[in-house]
């Protein structure tokens, strides 16, 4: 999955993203490739980190880790860097914000607020899947779920967490 939209003819070449990986590795973040503080890097070198730098810090964006602090409950729904994020903004919350991290991947326990949406979530997967090794998928639609994961699988779940956090306030 993460080499779509890499290398020869694609919007990042493979070049520039081991620049980035090096630039990453010599001028590391708070969150890559250790985790530390989750505060972005002091003093990246390649122009694309500093300018992310600037951007971040200027706007505050808070999935960006620039100086965000909870006030108040947060969810969030599990993507690459989310656990990163939960321990950042848990680190200066007040008690009485819960910070927390919708998976929709992880299994349904008792008393599970998100029952529904995580098996929904499955079913939705599932669809995808047989439609693809209906269209000939030799894979069990494996490629087709990966594919559509992110955009239109998980979307509309984690829209529905918020929308269902949010109706509490």
């Amino acid at each position: 999955m993460f080499a779509v939209g890499f290398g020869t003819g694609n919007l990042i070449l493979d070049s520039y993203r081991l620049g980035y990986l090096q630039d990453a590795q010599a001028n590391p973040d708070g969150g890559f490739p250790t985790v530390t503080t989750g505060l972005t890097a002091a003093s990246p070198q390649l122009p694309w980190r500093q300018a992310l730098q600037r951007m971040i810090c200027a706007t505050g964006c808070p999935w960006l880790r620039c100086s965000f602090a909870a006030v108040m409950s947060t969810r969030s729904c599990f993507w690459l860097n989310t656990q990163l994020m939960q321990n950042y903004w848990a680190g200066d919350a007040p008690a009485s914000a819960s910070i927390g991290v919708l998976d929709l991947e992880a299994p349904v326990s008792t008393s599970d607020a998100y029952t529904n949406l995580k098996q929904g979530f499955q079913a939705a997967k599932t669809v995808v899947a047989a439609n693809a090794v209906l269209q000939g998928a030799t894979d069990g639609g494996a490629a087709a779920v990966a594919e559509a994961y992110h955009a239109t699988l998980v979307a509309p779940f984690c829209v529905a967490a918020a929308k269902s956090f949010f109706s509490n306030y």
